[in-house]
């Protein structure tokens, strides 16, 4: 249990306490955890398997026409179009909003294999590892809010505070040493990152000319134009188009 991420900063003593009355739970795979708009009353850790997390679709609507569009927030009725967000494996967690914020289940979650669960009640979560959660979850809130794209995006209504606490929530960490690539050009990304500490290089692969000049293709020429479309830039160029673009990245 101490290895499951804010778990590490609970005492050993609150820790024994809480492990003495955790239950253990098992799901079928495609079997459903529980609903969005159910009221929670567990904590999960996933022991083995994995766990699939389903929100409301982008630009779904309530399906009983009771909520208008700045009140989907509050939407938990039944029928609404789902989409998957995230995957939940082996000494993760999830359950908490509901617990520590004292509403409803905020997604649907469905076991995606077969699934076997610690399941820590309410009551012992919040008495021994509740707070420590909570100010777990305001660090990596704060976190978010210091770069630009999540606080411009809260600012202006495009991200609702739920959705801020859900991508706290779903944050995970990774430490990168030496010159080991993070991502290599050309790979697809399944994920965005931000920088935490430290420093990161973006650098690319660039044609060079026998002139020393950059080559960069064009869209493709018209039809009926069969001669490939070339430029030039100087790598002086380059290298002021990659400080700007460093520049504008969101950092924290």
């Amino acid at each position: 249990v101490s290895l499951c991420g804010f778990m590490s900063a609970v005492d050993e003593r609150s820790l024994r306490a809480m492990c003495s009355r955790i239950e253990l739970e098992s799901y079928g795979k495609k079997e459903v955890v529980f609903h969005r708009g159910e009221v929670g009353a567990k904590f999960y850790i996933v022991l083995a398997g994995a766990a699939s997390v389903y929100v409301p679709a982008k630009g779904s609507k309530c399906p009983a026409n009771l909520h208008g569009e700045d009140e989907l927030g509050q939407c938990y009725c039944q029928g609404r179009q789902l989409q998957f967000t995230a995957r939940k494996t082996r000494l993760e967690s999830f359950g908490e909003i509901a617990l520590s914020e004292n509403v409803p289940r905020t997604a649907t979650v469905m076991a995606a294999q077969p699934l076997q669960m610690l399941v820590v009640s309410r009551e012992v979560y919040n008495r021994y590892a509740g707070g420590i959660h909570a100010v777990w979850i305001k660090e990596r809130v704060d976190f978010l809010m210091r770069c630009h794209n999540i606080s411009g995006g809260v600012k202006s209504g495009a991200i609702s505070e739920g959705d801020l606490k859900n991508m706290a929530v779903f944050l995970k960490e990774a430490d990168h040493a030496g010159e080991a690539p993070i991502v290599k050009q050309g790979e697809v990304l399944p994920h965005a990152i931000w920088v935490r500490n430290g420093s990161i290089a973006m650098v690319r692969t660039l044609h060079v000319d026998k002139y020393g000049d950059i080559i960069e293709k064009d869209p493709p020429p018209a039809k009926g134009d069969d001669s490939p479309s070339k430029q030039r830039m100087s790598l002086k160029d380059v290298q002021a188009d990659l400080s700007s673009a460093l520049e504008a990245s969101p950092r924290a």
